[in-house]
């Protein structure tokens, strides 16, 4: 089923991403607590907006997509995770979040970042992509190299999945 987004300026979504974190007593990590993610992760590393030291640098930050999305890039993860990359993005009532499943490796079985629990992370990367983890053991698996994103595939994912609003017609 696909979501909405009503379009909204880059520096509008700015202004009220800043004014959401801001309200927030525990700042970035409440803000980010409280939206609609349905994947878990440690927030111990994150950006937001940020310069990008990690996660899919094309796709870090406040974007316009080719639909129109305005959204902002966003990732994070504990020390022990691979980072989840999500967006968050203004719905025409509230700030969203979406997280990509394709081209975003995460465990669709547990629902978690990587690194969380390595037999059931080497199950769903085996289903995931079987050629590149044929082979491998739990013990094998490298949070550094064994995983990395498609923003290929990401951007995709966002398009299919958060559509323009639809327009009342009288």
């Amino acid at each position: 089923m696909p979501r909405y987004f009503a379009p909204i300026t880059t520096v509008a979504l700015s202004e009220k991403i800043d004014a959401a974190i801001g309200k927030d007593e525990d700042g970035v990590y409440g803000f980010i607590d409280k939206l609609d993610l349905k994947v878990k992760f440690d927030l111990e590393n994150h950006e937001i907006a940020g310069h990008a030291n990690f996660g899919p640098k094309e796709l870090m930050g406040y974007k316009l997509g080719s639909s129109g999305l305005t959204y902002c890039g966003c990732c994070a993860g504990g020390d022990w995770e691979f980072p989840v990359f999500f967006i968050i993005y203004w719905d025409g009532k509230r700030l969203r979040a979406y997280v990509p499943t394709d081209g975003n490796p995460w465990n669709t079985a547990t629902k978690q970042a990587f690194g969380n629990d390595d037999e059931a992370d080497l199950k769903n990367a085996k289903k995931r992509w079987p050629k590149a983890f044929e082979g491998k053991t739990a013990d094998d698996l490298d949070m550094g190299s064994d995983f990395d994103f498609d923003p290929k595939a990401i951007r995709a994912d966002i398009a299919a999945r958060i559509l323009p609003a639809p327009v009342n017609v009288l």
